[in-house]
């Protein structure tokens, strides 16, 4: 008979501090739903190539959230653990290109941007997703869904508002002409807000650790499928052979699989973690 993992019930303040890192997260996603176009624009974008420019959004979307989610659900590592390196690793890299992105030169420079933007967004998002239910005990899911929807509504909407009240009161060209100043002290928020947010959760919510049977469970799959690895390394080898160092492959920039190389790093030590402590 398997032993049935004990969740504990959590109180008001622990669900709240387990679900801060959504504002964070959906801040980011509010700004590159907003303001990531009128950055396009102030680097002389023409309209009929921003549909082009966006595709980062549904491509990443698309591969990113149901792979990163699976590969989650069979890694875990005593020390750190078995989602919040995975949205952690995302809020980090998140926060760099928010950092970067008021920055770029090129129109070609804020597309790459974009594709790393968005590809840590869905890194950090669907193992947090995940986090929620890994926590939470059946009759408290619910509230703890409405908590996640929360933080998800006000990160959202803050974003748009900096952007309205930041325009309005710090307008201004930027030295260099181009993107104003505004659009700076946005992206600026944003970046402390991505990381910040997502580093309370972690600090503040310890992982339930797996029951032996799970334990089993997680190694067992382990032998019979190693997907991430295989993509880390397909992409290792695409970098190794490729003739221009910012192609991994037909229209995707390097650095969009710089976080999943990392990641596939973690995945690996968990790996050989999770057999020690199954052999012990």
């Amino acid at each position: 008979m398997k032993a049935k993992r004990i969740i504990p019930h959590l109180s008001f303040w622990q669900i709240w501090n387990m679900n801060v890192g959504f504002f964070g997260i959906q801040y980011s996603f509010g700004l590159q739903q907003t303001a990531v176009n009128p950055i396009y624009s102030f680097l002389g974008a023409h309209a009929e190539q921003l549909p082009i420019l966006n595709l980062a959004g549904p491509i990443t979307g698309l591969l990113i959230q149901p792979l990163i989610g699976a590969i989650s659900d069979k890694t875990w590592s005593p020390k750190w653990g078995r989602r919040k390196p995975f949205f952690l690793l995302g809020a980090l890299f998140c926060s760099i290109a928010l950092f970067l992105f008021p920055f770029s030169s090129t129109i070609w420079m804020a597309a790459g941007l974009l594709w790393i933007l968005d590809a840590a967004n869905n890194t950090a998002m669907e193992p947090y997703r995940a986090f929620i239910g890994d926590k939470l005990p059946e009759d408290q899911q619910t509230f703890g869904f409405q908590m996640q929807s929360l933080f998800v509504g006000a990160g959202i909407t803050l974003a748009n508002l900096s952007l309205f009240v930041f325009q309005k009161y710090l307008a201004g060209n930027s030295t260099n002409g181009g993107i104003p100043v505004w659009v700076y002290y946005s992206f600026f928020l944003g970046s402390f807000c991505s990381i910040a947010s997502v580093a309370w959760s972690v600090y503040k919510t310890p992982e339930i650790p797996p029951t032996e049977d799970e334990l089993k469970e997680i190694k067992k799959s382990q032998r019979k499928q190693h997907v991430f690895y295989s993509f880390y390394r397909n992409n290792h080898c695409h970098q190794r052979n490729a003739k221009s160092s910012l192609a991994t492959g037909p229209g995707v920039p390097f650095p969009v699989v710089c976080p999943f190389c990392v990641l596939a790093v973690y995945h690996a030590h968990a790996e050989m973690v999770t057999v020690r402590s199954f052999r012990s």
